[in-house]
């Protein structure tokens, strides 16, 4: 019959041939397999192995095992197959690694005690004549957890057959305490030869490639965490990668560069252009592209030739404009990580080409706008000691919001006579939005968001003792608090010789005092000033609690220049809102001197009556005592 035939034909060939790929040993004992047959040790698989082509050996359990070695004339590919094999291995013949379970999480590694304390794969040197042995990761990790051994190292000599690392994948590890050359992760020696092309090698502590004398090391790619230790005379051609630390240049292969992009170098080929380059930089109608916002910045000259940076991705970096630099920050929809120091001869203009719509204030003080960052973590994101103009983006400072050095989290900072202007966007920082500090700095806001996060949105330090000025004529300035006790404030004046000026836009406090004056002069001609809420608290580092009035002027703290300070309120147009049941005008006395005598009102529209002993002479209290 049919199926006895079937049979027959079946019976003629061998049981093995019918087993499927992945079967496994049947032995429980068993730690590793070629084909179904399994083996107690990896040194008797090993053993079982042909000489005649390639035997996979596959591990079936986690194992550790005493000195284990691949002979002359065996070529041997381990599966980790997701194991952890705790051994060294010399390598005199062929090993190929990888991990063919779905996490490829599979490892060798030596250890800090027992028999395995050795380097955890050795490439060993062969007798002249004979084939060199070689080692090939393809993946799965090769770790070194003790200190003073490698995980890979690659042994040479001039008189004999050296051996050969090539890494295609996977992860080099040298997980130990380790800082000298002997630590590598990857350690090639005298004569022998590494080739890696792809795969992550990391040093915990020290030294990711370690390359002496007259070994031969090629990298094409990979991520390399921690140094590439090239000593002269070894012979080294790099062409890819990225790493976490610089090396030397000589060793890259001709045409390449290394370039530090967003904190990591990386070694790339060629000119940039449009696709490859992060930084289009403008000059004279001409573009040219560049890796980094740096590498931009170097070919520039202080001849006064304005120059547009452009960023085409997000970058890492940080940046200084020299005397008679003109730049044009343009940041195209991208984010920059950095903070950027103009100098006094100098101008910045910070604007972004991909905002088609203006920052918008929400009902709950919240704000929203889509546009390209400018940001850092640092005490400021922009210091002015020339000019900077603010069109549109964003400028954020993310910092520590208990930082008090001058800079204070802002995101602008005029310093030292700078100057800085804000016509649009968004700028906020964790304490101030704005703030000027030393003589002759000035900050004016004509439009936009201004926003400080935990203290005021534009404002200075009462320790100031320079000749500052803070100018509102549009926009929107909004304060706003994290820190308990406290309550918001939209723009502090504290210092002797500051002077505020308010002719138009808005200054609201999200919670607590419009305008909070301890020294210095405040005008107000123009404009909306709102404070909101009903909460008391302190502001800033004073220790007085006010309420959440729209115009404050605190004598009782007792800053430098209080007996000299003014407040001054004028305009038909100008408005003045706090919440029902909190006066629009607040001011606290001083033993010495009382808020009356240092407030003027001539004009302007109140939510509240205001005290007849704040009116210009001229008026009435029954004209301005009450709301207009």
């Amino acid at each position: 019959s049919l199926l006895l035939a079937v049979a027959m034909v079946l019976a003629m060939f061998p049981v093995t041939a019918l087993a499927d790929e992945n079967d496994v040993a049947e032995n429980a004992n068993d730690v590793a397999q070629i084909g179904v047959e399994g083996y107690p040790t990896l040194a008797e698989a090993i053993e079982a192995a042909s000489e005649e082509g390639e035997t996979v050996i596959q591990l079936l359990s986690h194992v550790t095992e005493a000195d284990v070695s691949i002979p002359i004339g065996k070529t041997i590919t381990l599966d980790l197959n997701g194991y952890t094999l705790t051994t060294n291995i010399t390598v005199n013949g062929s090993l190929t690694v990888e991990d063919t379970s779905s996490n490829a999480d599979g490892m060798i590694t030596n250890s800090t005690e027992g028999d395995c304390k050795g380097n955890t794969v050795t490439v060993a040197t062969n007798n002249s004549g004979e084939d060199s042995a070689s080692f090939t990761l393809n993946s799965g990790t090769i770790k070194s957890v003790k200190s003073g051994k490698s995980a890979v190292y690659v042994a040479g000599s001039s008189t004999k057959a050296s051996g050969k690392f090539t890494m295609l994948g996977g992860q080099v590890v040298a997980d130990n305490e380790g800082t000298n050359a002997a630590s590598a992760a990857v350690y090639v020696f005298g004569y022998g030869t590494a080739e890696i092309k792809n795969g992550v090698v990391t040093s915990k502590e020290g030294i990711a490639v370690n390359a002496p004398g007259n070994s031969k090391l090629t990298i094409s790619g990979g991520i390399f965490n921690g140094s590439i230790n090239l000593v002269s005379g070894s012979n080294t051609v790099i062409s890819g990668g990225s790493y976490s630390a610089a090396f030397e240049l000589s060793k890259l292969a001709p045409g390449y560069v290394l370039v530090e992009i967003n904190g990591i170098y990386q070694v790339l080929s060629g000119t940039p252009d449009a696709d490859t380059g992060y930084v289009k930089l403008t000059v004279d109608g001409i573009d040219t592209y560049h890796y980094s916002v740096s590498d931009a910045m170097d070919t520039l000259d202080s001849s006064g030739t304005p120059a547009i940076i452009t960023l085409l991705k997000n970058v890492n970096s940080s940046l200084e404009i020299s005397d008679g630099q003109i730049i044009t920050l343009d940041l195209n929809g991208q984010e920059m990580l950095g903070h950027v120091d103009v100098a006094s001869d100098a101008k910045l203009t910070v604007m972004d080409s991909t905002a088609s719509t203006e920052p918008v204030l929400n009902d709950d003080y919240s704000v929203s706008y889509t546009a390209g960052r400018l940001y850092t973590t640092n005490i400021y994101v922009i210091r002015a000691e020339g000019e900077v103009v603010v069109e549109s983006g964003i400028v954020e400072n993310t910092g520590d919001q208990s930082n008090n050095t001058y800079g204070a989290s802002a995101a602008v900072l005029a310093d030292n006579g700078g100057s800085v202007t804000i016509e649009g966007g968004y700028v906020t920082g964790s304490q101030f939005g704005a703030k000027p500090y030393g003589n002759g700095s000035s900050i004016t806001v004509r439009g936009g968001i201004v926003a400080g996060q935990d203290n005021a949105a534009v404002g200075t330090f009462g320790t100031d003792t320079g000749t500052t000025t803070i100018a509102i004529e549009d926009g929107i300035v909004v304060g706003h608090t994290e820190s308990s006790g406290a309550i918001a404030c939209g723009v502090y004046q504290p210092s002797q010789n500051g002077t505020v000026t308010i002719s138009g836009g808005t200054v609201i406090a999200d919670g607590g005092v419009g305008v909070l004056v301890r020294a210095g002069k405040l005008s107000i001609t123009g404009g909306v000033v709102i404070g909101s809420g009903t909460a008391e608290g302190t502001v800033g580092d004073g220790t007085t609690v006010v309420p959440s009035s729209s115009v404050v002027l605190d004598l009782a703290c007792g800053y430098t220049g209080y007996d000299t300070s003014s407040v001054t309120i004028t305009g038909e147009n100008t408005e003045i809102r706090a919440d029902s049941g909190i006066a629009a005008v607040y001011g606290t006395d001083n033993p010495s001197t009382a808020a009356t005598s240092q407030i003027t009102i001539s004009n302007g529209n109140f939510s509240s009556a205001v005290d007849p002993d704040y009116l210009d002479d001229s008026l009435t209290a029954e004209l301005y005592s009450t709301s207009k």
